[in-house]
Formats: C-alpha cells, sequence, structure tokens
C-alpha cells in the first residue's frame, strides 16, 4: 500500500512500527503497542521509530495523509546536524583549517551516509559528535550549569531517538562529569556526585 516510503527503499520495521503506533488508542507506557508483535506487544522505542516524533505526531493521525512518513525529514535534519557539530569537534582539536575541513566532511560522510536507511544510526552519529564536542570544549572552561543542561538534553534527545543512542550519550555524560572532578579539578567528588543525582 504504501510502496514508495523514501523513494522506494523502505524502512520496514521503523514504518510499521509507526503505523502501528499511530493508529492504536493511547496505552500505559505512552509508548506501548499492543497490535504489533501480538499477544506481547512493544514500544515504538523497539521498533526505531524515533519515538519523540512519533509521540508528538501521534495526536494528529487523523489528519496526516495515510502513508504518511517522517523519516526522510529525519535523515536531513540528522545529517545537517551531523556536519554542524563534526566541524565543532573539529574546531576543538586542530587550528589548521584545511584539517578541519577534511576532518569535518569526512565525519559527516562516515555519520551521513551508512545511516540513510536505519533512523536510530542517523540520530547516533550527531549525538556522538555533539557529545565528543561537549566532552572537549569542557577543557577551556570552568565548570557551569549550562554544560550540565546541555548533557541532560543531549541525553533526553538520545532518549527520543533510540534506547541504545541514549546509553551511548550517558556515557559520554558521565567521562564528561568525572572528568570535571579529576584531572580538571574544577569541582569536587561531593559536587560531582550530586549532579549525577
Amino acid at each position: 500500500r504504501c510502496s514508495g516510503v523514501l523513494n522506494g527503499k523502505d524502512i520496514l520495521i521503523s514504518f510499521n512500527g509507526w503505523e502501528f503506533f499511530r493508529r492504536e488508542p493511547w496505552h500505559m507506557p505512552p509508548g506501548r503497542i499492543t497490535d504489533m508483535l501480538y499477544p506481547l506487544g512493544t514500544s515504538v522505542a523497539n521498533t526505531d521509530s524515533v519515538p519523540l516524533l512519533a509521540l508528538a505526531l501521534k495526536p494528529f493521525d487523523r489528519v496526516l495523509p495515510d502513508c504518511f512518513q517522517y523519516f526522510g525529514f529525519f535523515f536531513v535534519i540528522s545529517a545537517v546536524l551531523t556536519g554542524g557539530f563534526a566541524a565543532l569537534v573539529m574546531n576543538e582539536v586542530s587550528e589548521s583549517w584545511a584539517y578541519r575541513l577534511l576532518g569535518t566532511a569526512l565525519l559527516t560522510w562516515q555519520g551521513t551516509f551508512p545511516s540513510y536507511d536505519h533512523p536510530g544510526r542517523a540520530s547516533f552519529y550527531w549525538l556522538s559528535f555533539a557529545s565528543i564536542w561537549l566532552y572537549l570544549r569542557a577543557e577551556r572552561r570552568s565548570w557551569s550549569r549550562r554544560e550540565l543542561y546541555l548533557w541532560l538534553l543531549f541525553i533526553a534527545l538520545g532518549a527520543g531517538s533510540n534506547p541504545y543512542v541514549c546509553a551511548s550519550v550517558l556515557a559520554f555524560c558521565i567521562a564528561g562529569l568525572v572528568r570535571r572532578w579529576w584531572p580538571d579539578r574544577v569541582a569536587t567528588l561531593l559536587q560531582t556526585t550530586i549532579r549525577f543525582s
């Protein structure tokens, strides 16, 4: 019925997860899908359907077209963010414009083209680059609440796109917060522990 999804490159599990989720009534917890993998059911997070967008668009199911999908939009946004954060990472590690340009191009290529058919992988690269950037950026700055808020934002975006992405960003966050205690020594062990809680 929806054979033209993404110009013929159907993301079957992700698209089917979104289709089942959008047509069911709301359940608890909110991302639950009861009709898919019946009788056990599953969650929209387990289908790589970008739960954040699926939850935001579900209330508009009645006005959306039958074969509506948001994966192409998500891939474009992810590609732009991958390039942007790759450039920020290269800005932190090199002063040579040639290395920055080459590094940004290679990181963007690696983070964009292998993931064109997998929404979870698309968000993995730009959120990983964002986490690496925030980790490296901490070298030349003292601790601030803004840094903690950025970590929390990246974790929330990771949780809203894919459970594995969330785990990866959380690992970067832990490394970043521990680093502020040692070796940077801009926060005490107690302050670092409080920020984890």
